[in-house]
């Protein structure tokens, strides 16, 4: 059979499997192609490079499979520039890869989607591209689809670690980093900033001072730059609370302290929490 055009594709090794079904379900509706799928059809050895840039030049269509995976390789802007600079490439975006997600020179063309839609409009773009007349029947796409969307979810996710908490002190006039427990870590973050927000609430309630910052100007201060406007204008604020907390803050248990020394932690937030329960009523 004479071959009259190739196409090439470009993908990530992790997407190899999807490339090769893309490569089949080609080959059937484009019967005089031939289709090179970069990693499994480009011969190995010291050419290797050589023989990429020959199949890049001669491909009269490149389509670049783009998944999470492939956006991190350079390899991939490598081979897609190829394509861009001569006006054959077609980005194939699949899996959790949106088409905001897509960085210069895939953002400036019209890239497809794994669908079936999607993979109509990509036929649709190589018969324009190499001026065929349409295919009537698109055997093979729903199979295309399906293997391609199986193998998407069978990828691993990433398993995301909570973070611990870390701070650093001075240990016999060293620096070192410890890791601060993060059950009292969070529910002190949420009592300094329920102070943090009462202060600000009491601040606003208050009428007829001259000078006082607009509620615009004040929503703007950070925390400690609030409990200065405060403290200028002897606005009431529970100042044990304050003292509490920031003596709390200096001492933090980290994740190997005795357990005593976490429950102090945790009555001491739990006696803020009572103290600005009161001062919340006096607003």
């Amino acid at each position: 059979m004479k071959i009259n055009f190739n196409i090439f594709i470009s993908h990530d090794k992790s997407d190899e499997t999807i490339a090769l079904e893309l490569k089949v379900f080609l080959e059937n509706i484009f019967e005089n192609s031939n289709i090179y799928v970069s990693g499994r059809d480009i011969m190995g050895g010291q050419k290797w490079i050589e023989n990429i840039k020959l199949s890049l030049k001669t491909s009269h269509v490149i389509i670049s499979i783009i998944s999470k995976k492939s956006l991190e390789s350079e390899w991939l802007y490598f081979e897609t520039g190829a394509g861009f600079v001569d006006d054959k490439l077609i980005p194939l975006v699949v899996g959790k890869v949106t088409l905001r997600n897509l960085k210069p020179p895939l953002s400036f063309l019209q890239a497809r989607l794994l669908s079936k839609n999607g993979i109509v409009a990509l036929v649709n773009d190589i018969v324009l591209i190499l001026n065929l007349r349409a295919p009537k029947h698109l055997n093979g796409i729903d199979r295309l689809i399906k293997v391609s969307e199986d193998l998407l979810k069978l990828v691993p996710k990433k398993i995301i670690k909570p973070e611990v908490p870390k701070r650093t002190v001075k240990i016999d006039n060293k620096v070192v980093e410890i890791c601060v427990d993060p059950e009292i870590q969070n529910k002190f973050n949420s009592a300094y900033q329920r102070f943090t927000d009462l202060v600000l609430r009491k601040i606003l309630s208050t009428k007829n001072i001259d000078g006082l910052p607009s509620k615009r100007e004040l929503k703007g201060l950070d925390q400690s730059e609030l409990f200065k406007v405060a403290s200028a204008f002897n606005i009431p604020r529970p100042s044990m609370v304050l003292i509490q907390l920031l003596s709390l803050n200096g001492n933090m248990p980290n994740t190997d302290a005795k357990g005593w020394k976490k429950m102090k932690a945790l009555k001491t937030i739990e006696s803020t929490q009572l103290e600005m329960d009161k001062y919340e009523n006096l607003i």
